[in-house]
């Protein structure tokens, strides 16, 4: 199927039209369907025809120079150089290509650089090898956009997938292979951040010395590259947060003390580092320093791990309580469904303590199998 038979039949389920209503008093149905299935070529005359009742303006872009454009902006998302690709755009009359043979192209890249959703399924009729593999890589298949266009951005995505997942070995195989082919072809930003999410791994199962490991070479790397100061910052976070997992909680305490934030999450982690050091007073005062300091909404997530721990500083026996219960699980749900396993994880330990208080063995037991990469400490 050509891109002008695609644009006819993707403008059309946009709008909602019968084919009966599109073609007639250009071409019977039949043909209109056979049109759009790609098993005839229509002549020019019915083709502008059809495009005019659409309100297509076609673009014959078909030079050497367009082309090389699409494959400039292909080759700065697949070497993880998003702000790049968009500033392209940007310069370019990109919009004029939505309507001419690079029109599938078109739609793959703002599905990329913005929505990161699949098209829809009948259009895959439509796609050459590397667009499919697009198109797979949108809807997470992605062992089959790898067969299909083996290519260093899709095998990175599928190891941070993983990782988020907490699948940690298929993760760390899947970052090492990413990190082997970036340094071949020369990505380095895929080099950074395998390296950061392969120490992201080995922080959910509290292998600290891989964690080290792996984000010192991240941050070697960081000092050459350009607006990655986040990412190094979030490194440190990353490393205390792990060391707060791993009861290290003195040297969590000196990262979050020196490292000021507004971020809900650093103030949690302070509390819950003061907390476990006994240190109640501090505690409630860096959790009423959160309320004072950072925008927060009621049913913000954050704020519900925050107020958890509130709950234990203000209650010794916060284990006989009820409410605290329904809050710790409801929190540790909603991490489990809205963020990356690691959240979840971190806040394991506190729904085993209160299954094991009451008792309630064989629930912590199915719980703790579930997470198998989980070590209690």
């Amino acid at each position: 199927m050509n891109v002008a038979n695609f644009l006819i039949r993707k403008e059309r389920l946009c709008k909602n039209w019968s084919q009966e209503g599109l073609c007639n008093g250009i071409c019977t149905v039949s043909y209109l369907s056979k049109i759009e299935q790609g098993k005839v070529e229509a002549s020019s005359e019915i083709i502008t025809l059809l495009f005019r009742k659409l309100g297509i303006q076609w673009n014959e872009k078909n030079n050497l120079e367009d082309k090389h454009f699409i494959e400039s902006v292909y080759e700065h998302i697949f070497s993880l150089h998003k702000d790049e690709a968009m500033q392209a755009l940007q310069k370019n009359d990109w919009k004029s290509f939505e309507y001419s043979q690079w029109g599938m192209d078109y739609l793959l890249i703002e599905e990329l650089l913005y929505n990161c959703k699949p098209l829809n399924k009948i259009l895959e009729i439509c796609m050459d090898k590397r667009q499919l593999s697009i198109q797979r890589y949108l809807q997470e298949r992605y062992e089959d956009a790898i067969a299909l266009y083996p290519n260093v951005f899709f095998i990175f995505k599928y190891g941070v997938s993983e990782s988020k997942k907490g699948n940690v070995s298929n993760a760390v195989e899947q970052l090492k292979e990413a990190y082997q082919f970036a340094s071949n072809q020369g990505f380095i930003y895929i080099m950074f951040y395998a390296q950061i999410y392969m120490g992201n791994c080995y922080c959910h199962i509290q292998n600290y010395e891989q964690v080290l490991r792996h984000y010192t070479v991240a941050k070697r790397m960081g000092k050459d590259l350009k607006n990655v100061d986040h990412d190094l910052e979030t490194i440190a976070y990353n490393i205390a947060s792990t060391q707060i997992e791993m009861k290290k909680y003195e040297d969590a305490l000196v990262y979050f003390q020196n490292h000021s934030s507004n971020d809900i999450l650093h103030y949690h982690k302070l509390a819950i580092c003061y907390e476990a050091l006994g240190y109640a007073k501090e505690a409630l005062a860096t959790l009423e320093n959160m309320k004072k300091n950072t925008n927060i909404q009621s049913d913000s997530l954050s704020l519900k791990m925050c107020e958890l721990v509130e709950l234990r500083l203000k209650n010794i026996n916060y284990l006989d309580t009820k409410e605290y219960y329904y809050k710790l699980k409801e929190c540790f749900q909603l991490c489990y469904d809205q963020l990356p396993i690691g959240f979840c994880m971190f806040h394991l330990p506190w729904l085993l303590e209160w299954y094991e208080y009451h008792r309630q063995y064989k629930i912590a037991y199915d719980l703790l199998n579930y997470f198998p990469n989980y070590r209690k400490k």
